[in-house]
This record gives C-alpha cells, sequence and structure tokens, in this order.
C-alpha cells in the first residue's frame, strides 16, 4: 500500500541520488578562469577548456567534468587534445589540480 509517509521517503530517496536535470557545459576560453567556472558549476555541470595555457590553480568539485582539448567552437567534434593543447600551469607553489574534499567517480579530468 502506498502511503503519504513512502511516497514521501521514495521521493527524497530519488531526489538524493538522482543526477541534476539541467546540467550545464561552462565553456573557458584563454584569458577566462577554469576555477571560477568549477567553483559555479553543479554536480552533473561540465567545465570546458578551449585549448591555451591557463596560469591558475583549480580545485575540483565533486561530480563535475573537467575537460580540455576543445577549439573555440567548442563542438564534441572538432575535439581533438593532441591538436588542440590545453595547460594548467598552477600559480606559483601552487599545484595545477588540487583534489577537493570527497571527490568520487562522478568526477572525470579528460583532455589536459
Amino acid at each position: 500500500m502506498l502511503t503519504i509517509r513512502n511516497l514521501a521517503y521514495a521521493v527524497a530517496s530519488i531526489s538524493l541520488t538522482a543526477t541534476p536535470l539541467l546540467a550545464a557545459d561552462l565553456l573557458v576560453s584563454p584569458g577566462q578562469s577554469i576555477a571560477d567556472a568549477m567553483a559555479s558549476g553543479q554536480p552533473g555541470d561540465r567545465v570546458l577548456v578551449a585549448a591555451g595555457t591557463y596560469p591558475e590553480s583549480v580545485t575540483l568539485a565533486d561530480g563535475i567534468e573537467l575537460r580540455g582539448g576543445y577549439d573555440v567552437t567548442f563542438s564534441e567534434e572538432a575535439r581533438n587534445p593532441g591538436v588542440h593543447v590545453t595547460t594548467i600551469h598552477g600559480s606559483g607553489l601552487s599545484p595545477a589540480l588540487v583534489s577537493g574534499p570527497e571527490i568520487s567517480a562522478a568526477t572525470i579530468v579528460d583532455g589536459f
């Protein structure tokens, strides 16, 4: 029998485990900040980075994909990390990538 209590429990369980429906692609071009894009992202979002060198330290966020190797169109068909070289170069003594707290397998770094 489906009761209000069971329905509320089912909805709460789904909302805690489901991937957001409105995931976004956050586009970063040279002169912009990957770290700012990561900080504004939500789980399920992708930070897509165009070719270039980015002198900053980027803290990974759980569930946000970080993908390099794009040209200025950010098309998946033109993505080629071997041709569109994308580099994060830590600033000063800071490392290029910093793992945030509780990073899961849903966090992907690719194309750098």
